[in-house]
């Protein structure tokens, strides 16, 4: 399974690009929202006490642990304010919300998809935060844009201001199977191993006999730009004004992989269409994915696979990709100062148990509080040195009006035709980069 919009689906080939590792959904439950709460959770009524609320897309209620963190929240300010989460279904979070917003009575601060940024913005619906940071990033860590990794806010300054900031910021690492890598005699992945290792790695770990593959690669998932990246590749010139997938380092990254699947290493697309794939690693069919910093452990019956982490591997650079979810403030908020203070005390909360929290002091924190207080005590020490690396050298899209069509557009041009055998990777590129180009004409169109 993986995650969309904060919503779990089953992966199929029309999966678009705002996905992450089905157990990002265990860092994004954190505080979410519910407008039916717990007994424990409802706020004791307070007269003439502001209630502000907060919008999400996962269902709040269902993290009794959570629960106590937004009480503790609304004792410490009880007299000042009280938060009331406020939950919408995922599949129709993005549409409410703009209806809500077009109304004037969307909640105050709200959870907004990677990307979708600018174009709320650009509406005058989100509140430009900087003018309060300024006065507020002496109180609080979250409130100083230069206490978070650069990746993270890639999304969130426009014109020079913030108009929302992150509250994850999970670097994309690469999950294995030991016992499968035992049974083939290989050696572990290291921290600087290539994708030419990979490459060889994974044809040895595909065995046709047991339908056992060494990689999985979807449609959407793991993102293209993760390939191109590594090899020193961009989708877009610096300025963002031109496509630039035919350049060589792009083509390098692109044909990678078309050489996934021309290796048979990866699960044809038909075996994966609406499979829950995660059932694949559990069951030692797969033995490598690219996935989430808060992915777990795996078992399969009675049998626990004990999956191991590596930071991705590398091209002719080390780069990673991430998963970034962000929060922005209602610019029709009663009182803006009081919401953005509260705000801040959710993003401080965030920052304290998530992996990975997008605040540098927060995520080095990492070492002593989550090896074992982790949610499902499934963070073993290991992994903390490889999620706190791998986040130095991630890098987040570039944010782009409409992402929408953006993410079809790599869907019908690129991960279809080569993932499905029907192009090669230079055909492909230069019809993507044709399209990408008319799209940035006209994002709507």
């Amino acid at each position: 399974m993986y995650l969309k919009r904060g919503k779990i689906i089953q992966m199929s080939k029309k999966t678009n690009r705002l996905l992450s590792f089905a157990a990002v959904l265990s860092s994004l439950s954190l505080l979410a929202g519910c407008s039916s709460v717990s007994a424990a959770a409802k706020p004791a009524a307070a007269k003439n006490v502001p209630v502000i609320t907060f919008g999400s897309w996962i269902p709040w209620s269902a993290h009794p642990g959570h629960v106590k963190l937004l009480n503790e929240i609304n004792h410490a300010n009880r007299g000042r304010f009280i938060i009331k989460p406020v939950y919408t279904p995922p599949s129709g979070y993005d549409q409410k919300l703009l209806t809500e917003l077009a109304a004037g009575d969307a909640p105050d601060f709200f959870y907004v998809d990677y990307g979708f940024v600018s174009s709320f913005a650009a509406n005058h619906t989100l509140l430009a935060l900087s003018p309060y940071l300024q006065q507020l990033k002496k109180q609080y860590l979250a409130a100083n844009p230069q206490n978070y990794y650069p990746a993270s806010l890639a999304g969130d300054r426009i014109g020079g201001k913030y108009y929302a900031l992150p509250f994850i910021d999970q670097p994309y690492v690469m999950y294995y199977n030991p016992q499968l890598f035992k049974a083939a005699h290989l050696p572990m992945p290291t921290a600087n191993w290539t994708w030419t290792q990979f490459l060889r790695d994974a044809k040895a770990l595909t065995v046709p006999a047991k339908h056992q593959f060494g990689y999985l690669q979807a449609s959407g998932w793991p993102p293209l730009e993760t390939y191109i990246w590594s090899y020193g590749g961009h989708m877009f010139n610096p300025q963002g004004t031109r496509a630039e997938l035919t350049s060589p380092a792009d083509l390098k990254g692109i044909e990678l992989m078309q050489t996934m699947v021309q290796d048979k290493i990866i699960p044809p697309q038909a075996q994966i269409e609406n499979l829950n794939i995660e059932d694949l690693f559990r069951q030692g069919k797969v033995a490598m994915f690219l996935g989430g910093a808060n992915d777990g452990n795996y078992t399969y019956g009675n049998h626990r696979i004990n999956t191991a982490i590596a930071p991705i591997p590398r091209g002719t650079q080390q780069v990673t990709g991430d998963y970034v979810a962000e929060i922005a403030v209602n610019a029709k908020a009663a009182n803006p100062k009081l919401v953005v203070q509260a705000y801040l005390d959710i993003l401080t909360a965030y920052a304290h148990t998530h992996v990975a929290p997008p605040i540098r002091q927060y995520a080095q924190r990492l070492k002593t509080i989550y090896v074992n207080s982790a949610p499902g005590g499934h963070i073993p020490a290991a992994r903390i040195p490889i999620i706190l690396d791998s986040m130095k050298f991630a890098r987040s899209l570039r944010p782009m009006q409409n992402m929408t069509n953006y993410y079809n557009i790599e869907t019908n041009d690129l991960y279809d035709p080569i993932l499905l055998g029907t192009s090669s990777a230079k055909a492909a590129a230069q019809k993507a980069e044709t399209d990408m180009n008319n799209y940035l004409k006209n994002p709507n169109g």
